[in-house]
């Protein structure tokens, strides 16, 4: 049943009193059709609302998708990593047991084969120094004996000849020295 005038003079309420209470219950039926007007507004977005929720439900269904790839990749990459240091490492510690292989008078041409015979691993560095490099350098001295020694340079020797009973011409004054010189041609 509808909420009219008639209704209301009906009760035996005033007129005046009718005024206002068909006022506020304008009031309440306008903030009703409004709430109404506000859910119908959601209802008709509700379909493009569903729409972008299932495209983000899609994406996230992707990148599920291609998570193990993703920990495929980061495992690679930490290997990768992981080889690059102990390269890295490795450099360092064969140019300074290059170094010690040197000082202990390795030849110097066979050098980088005798290098090939240590696992640089287990090589351990003091700084830029090879700790324990005997330990390290003996089984290569043993296994290569021949190529470590030390090295002379061999030349002509130097001309020193015999000293005779010939004046020392360097302390000869320049007369003394004309003398020496010209009494030896004519003999």
């Amino acid at each position: 049943m509808a909420m009219t005038r008639k209704f209301l003079k009906a009760l035996g309420i005033e007129d005046d009193k009718i005024d206002q209470i068909i006022e506020a219950h304008t009031d309440t039926i306008n903030a009703l059709k409004d709430e109404r007007d506000t859910y119908k507004a959601d209802a008709e977005s509700l379909p493009a609302v569903a729409k972008e929720r299932d495209k983000l439900q899609k994406d996230i269904d992707d990148l599920k998708a291609k998570a193990p790839d993703a920990a495929k990749v980061q495992a690679e990459f930490d290997a990768f990593k992981l080889t690059v240091e102990a390269e890295k490492a490795n450099a360092s510690k064969a140019v300074a047991v290059e170094a010690a292989l040197k000082a202990a008078g390795a030849n110097e041409t066979a050098v980088k084969l005798m290098l090939k015979e240590i696992d640089l691993s287990t090589v351990e560095l003091d700084g830029n120094t090879v700790k324990n490099a005997d330990k390290v350098i003996e089984p290569i001295k043993a296994a290569y004996a021949g190529l470590f020694g030390t090295q002379q340079q061999q030349g002509v020797p130097p001309a020193t000849p015999p000293k005779g009973n010939a004046p020392d011409y360097d302390k000869l004054s320049d007369e003394d020295y004309y003398k020496a010189v010209t009494s030896k041609k004519k003999e």
